[in-house]
């Protein structure tokens, strides 16, 4: 998994990569829905109920931001998440939360 991050005085922005398979083009609309998995064996192999990905949409949006997911042509998913800079109190506390979530 890699990380990027970027801010301004407009917006934050978090960039997260992982270097798996990736998210089938037909689930990507999708995996921000409340308990949706790209596949049900994921959900007997490393559990999780399918909220995350929805709970972090909300805050993003809550916090007048976009969380937007894509594929990467080298294979894996990339997350970007952008919040206006009002809603940030300063980088190191949105890195701070960042890396909570992702570990």
């Amino acid at each position: 998994m890699t990380r990027a991050e970027g801010f301004d005085e407009a917006q934050a922005r978090t960039i997260v990569s992982e270097h798996g398979n990736g998210v089938p083009a037909e689930a990507l609309d999708r995996i921000f829905e409340p308990f949706f998995r790209v596949t049900e064996a994921r959900e007997h192999q490393t559990g999780g109920t399918g909220l995350g990905l929805s709970i972090a949409q909300r805050i993003a949006l809550n916090y007048g931001g976009t969380i937007r997911a894509r594929n990467r042509a080298d294979g894996g998913l990339e997350m970007e998440i952008r919040l206006p800079a009002n809603n940030v109190a300063d980088q190191t506390s949105l890195n701070k939360a960042i890396q909570k979530g992702t570990s």
